[in-house]
Protein backbone atom coordinates (compact mmCIF):
# COMPACT_ATOMS: atom_id res chain seq x y z
CA UNK A 1 0.00 0.00 0.00
CA UNK A 2 1.37 3.36 -0.77
CA UNK A 3 0.17 7.04 -1.40
CA UNK A 4 -1.43 7.92 -4.69
CA UNK A 5 1.19 9.51 -5.97
CA UNK A 6 4.48 8.05 -4.64
CA UNK A 7 6.93 6.63 -6.69
CA UNK A 8 6.04 2.85 -5.73
CA UNK A 9 2.38 3.71 -7.33
CA UNK A 10 4.04 3.29 -10.84
CA UNK A 11 5.33 -0.07 -10.60
CA UNK A 12 3.02 -3.11 -12.18
CA UNK A 13 4.93 -4.51 -9.64
CA UNK A 14 7.33 -3.76 -6.25
CA UNK A 15 10.20 -5.37 -6.18
CA UNK A 16 11.95 -5.87 -2.63
CA UNK A 17 15.03 -3.39 -3.88
CA UNK A 18 12.66 -0.54 -4.48
CA UNK A 19 11.30 -0.39 -0.76
CA UNK A 20 14.96 0.21 0.62
CA UNK A 21 15.25 2.92 2.99
CA UNK A 22 11.10 4.07 2.66
CA UNK A 23 9.28 4.91 5.63
CA UNK A 24 6.48 1.67 6.62
CA UNK A 25 3.91 1.10 9.19
CA UNK A 26 3.69 -1.86 10.32
CA UNK A 27 2.17 -4.62 12.40
CA UNK A 28 3.02 -5.18 15.91
CA UNK A 29 6.86 -6.71 16.14
CA UNK A 30 5.41 -10.32 17.51
CA UNK A 31 2.78 -10.74 15.09
CA UNK A 32 3.48 -13.47 12.97
CA UNK A 33 2.98 -11.86 9.41
CA UNK A 34 5.23 -8.91 10.35
CA UNK A 35 8.12 -11.68 11.50
CA UNK A 36 7.71 -12.55 8.26
CA UNK A 37 8.19 -9.57 6.68
CA UNK A 38 10.92 -8.57 8.95
CA UNK A 39 12.47 -11.64 8.00
CA UNK A 40 11.83 -11.24 4.12
CA UNK A 41 13.75 -7.74 3.87
CA UNK A 42 16.33 -8.99 6.57
CA UNK A 43 17.28 -12.12 4.19
CA UNK A 44 17.12 -9.27 1.34
CA UNK A 45 19.59 -7.18 3.17
CA UNK A 46 16.31 -4.61 3.18
CA UNK A 47 16.06 -1.52 5.53
CA UNK A 48 13.04 0.46 6.05
CA UNK A 49 12.41 2.81 8.73
CA UNK A 50 9.11 1.55 10.77
CA UNK A 51 7.62 4.86 11.96
CA UNK A 52 3.97 3.39 12.83
CA UNK A 53 3.12 0.00 14.70
CA UNK A 54 -0.45 -1.30 14.77
CA UNK A 55 -2.69 -4.52 15.85
CA UNK A 56 -4.36 -4.87 13.00
CA UNK A 57 -3.21 -3.15 8.96
CA UNK A 58 -6.48 -0.95 8.54
CA UNK A 59 -5.18 1.62 10.52
CA UNK A 60 -2.08 2.00 9.30
CA UNK A 61 -3.98 2.72 6.18
CA UNK A 62 -4.87 6.23 7.32
CA UNK A 63 -0.98 6.99 7.49
CA UNK A 64 -0.71 5.80 4.20
CA UNK A 65 -3.53 8.04 2.48
CA UNK A 66 -2.03 11.25 4.04
CA UNK A 67 1.42 9.56 2.55
CA UNK A 68 3.22 9.85 6.06
CA UNK A 69 4.24 6.21 5.10
CA UNK A 70 4.06 2.74 2.79
CA UNK A 71 2.78 -0.36 4.39
CA UNK A 72 2.90 -4.24 3.26
CA UNK A 73 -0.66 -5.88 3.70
CA UNK A 74 -2.41 -8.82 3.32
CA UNK A 75 -5.18 -9.53 0.59
CA UNK A 76 -7.92 -9.03 3.08
CA UNK A 77 -6.91 -5.75 3.78
CA UNK A 78 -6.73 -4.42 -0.21
CA UNK A 79 -10.04 -6.10 -0.45
CA UNK A 80 -11.37 -3.60 3.09
CA UNK A 81 -9.81 -1.04 1.80
CA UNK A 82 -11.83 -1.00 -1.51
CA UNK A 83 -14.98 -1.75 0.84
CA UNK A 84 -14.29 1.97 2.84
CA UNK A 85 -13.01 4.03 -0.10
CA UNK A 86 -9.69 4.08 0.01
CA UNK A 87 -8.70 1.90 -3.06
CA UNK A 88 -7.51 4.22 -6.18
CA UNK A 89 -8.47 7.36 -3.76
CA UNK A 90 -5.56 7.66 -1.54
CA UNK A 91 -3.96 4.50 -1.35
CA UNK A 92 -2.39 2.85 -4.19
CA UNK A 93 -1.84 -1.21 -4.02
CA UNK A 94 0.73 -3.51 -5.76
CA UNK A 95 1.86 -6.56 -5.59
CA UNK A 96 5.21 -7.49 -4.07
CA UNK A 97 7.38 -9.08 -7.16
CA UNK A 98 8.55 -11.62 -4.11
CA UNK A 99 5.34 -12.96 -2.18
CA UNK A 100 5.47 -12.72 1.50
CA UNK A 101 3.48 -15.87 2.74
CA UNK A 102 -0.23 -15.18 5.03
CA UNK A 103 -2.17 -16.51 7.80
CA UNK A 104 -5.90 -16.45 8.42
CA UNK A 105 -7.48 -18.33 11.02
CA UNK A 106 -10.12 -19.89 12.53
CA UNK A 107 -9.91 -20.43 15.84
CA UNK A 108 -12.57 -23.14 17.78
CA UNK A 109 -11.91 -24.70 21.16
CA UNK A 110 -10.15 -27.67 21.17
CA UNK A 111 -11.60 -29.29 24.35
CA UNK A 112 -15.26 -29.11 23.20
CA UNK A 113 -17.32 -29.51 20.10
CA UNK A 114 -18.39 -26.70 18.46
CA UNK A 115 -22.34 -26.05 18.32
CA UNK A 116 -24.04 -26.20 14.99
CA UNK A 117 -24.52 -22.20 14.37
CA UNK A 118 -20.67 -22.36 15.18
CA UNK A 119 -19.86 -24.70 12.66
CA UNK A 120 -22.04 -23.36 9.82
CA UNK A 121 -20.48 -19.57 10.07
CA UNK A 122 -16.79 -21.59 10.40
CA UNK A 123 -17.77 -23.33 7.40
CA UNK A 124 -19.52 -19.74 5.37
CA UNK A 125 -16.40 -17.35 6.46
CA UNK A 126 -13.68 -20.07 4.81
CA UNK A 127 -15.76 -20.42 1.71
CA UNK A 128 -16.58 -16.35 1.61
CA UNK A 129 -12.33 -16.47 2.06
CA UNK A 130 -11.03 -19.02 -0.03
CA UNK A 131 -13.75 -17.46 -2.96
CA UNK A 132 -12.51 -13.92 -2.28
CA UNK A 133 -8.78 -15.36 -2.67
CA UNK A 134 -9.26 -17.07 -5.17
CA UNK A 135 -10.64 -14.23 -7.50
CA UNK A 136 -7.45 -12.04 -6.02
CA UNK A 137 -5.87 -14.63 -7.71
CA UNK A 138 -3.64 -15.03 -4.25
CA UNK A 139 -3.03 -19.34 -4.53
CA UNK A 140 -4.47 -19.58 -1.23
CA UNK A 141 -3.85 -23.11 0.88
CA UNK A 142 -5.69 -24.67 3.33
CA UNK A 143 -3.71 -26.10 6.64
CA UNK A 144 -4.97 -27.45 9.74
CA UNK A 145 -3.02 -27.35 13.02
CA UNK A 146 -3.93 -28.73 16.39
Amino acid sequence: AVPRGHALAEYDTVPLSAIDGLTFGGMLQDHRFERRIQSELNEANIKTNIRFRSQTVLPLMKFVSTGQCCAIVDPLTVSSAQLIGLRHKDVVFRPMTQPIRYDYAILVPKLRRLSALSRQLASAWEIFLFDKLDEMQTQPSKKILD
